[in-house]
């Protein structure tokens, strides 16, 4: 893509490393599960962070979401996952007048996030070493969206 960068883990918390990781950094990428407790949690985190810092490109990338659609009860409604939580993930990271960038072309794009990847969270080296065309369908997908990801940084 013809990106060049530093990659610093940001994880959330009050970690040394963590904080100056946000502090320099550009580009934000937001990457959380599609549950219940990632949501919230990092829906907080950035509420909080928003307060202090200014002027970032936070890209939300809902990650590990499930490829197969499932129903739950839940608050006595039937709720059809991942859909329900793309959903709360747009209305959280809808932040008008926030000092940062939100950039959610991951949420409400063609594909909802980066799709789980079995192979892809157990053998991370897994696409340096295979043959492209004997990738899954699924697997081609999660493909196209990190290559998504890299359009983002580059044009943000």
């Amino acid at each position: 893509m013809g990106c060049c960068g530093v990659i610093c883990d940001s994880a959330v918390g009050n970690q040394t490393g963590a904080n100056w990781s946000n502090s320099v950094a550009t580009h934000i990428m937001c990457c959380l599960r599609p549950t219940k407790q990632f949501r919230l949690g990092t829906e907080r985190f950035f509420e909080l962070y928003d307060e202090d810092n200014g002027g970032k490109n936070i890209i939300v990338i809902p990650n590990v979401v499930p490829t197969d659609e499932l129903s739950l009860e839940e608050d006595g409604e039937t709720r059809n996952y991942p859909e329900w939580a793309k959903g709360e993930i747009l209305k959280a990271f809808d932040k008008q007048g926030s000092p940062n960038n939100y950039i959610l072309d991951m949420v409400d794009g063609d594909v909802f996030g980066v799709p789980k990847i079995d192979r892809f969270m157990w053998q991370e080296d897994v696409l340096a070493r295979i043959d492209k065309s004997k990738l899954t369908k699924h697997e081609h997908v999660a493909l196209e969206q990190y290559k998504k990801i890299a359009r983002i940084i580059k044009n943000s």
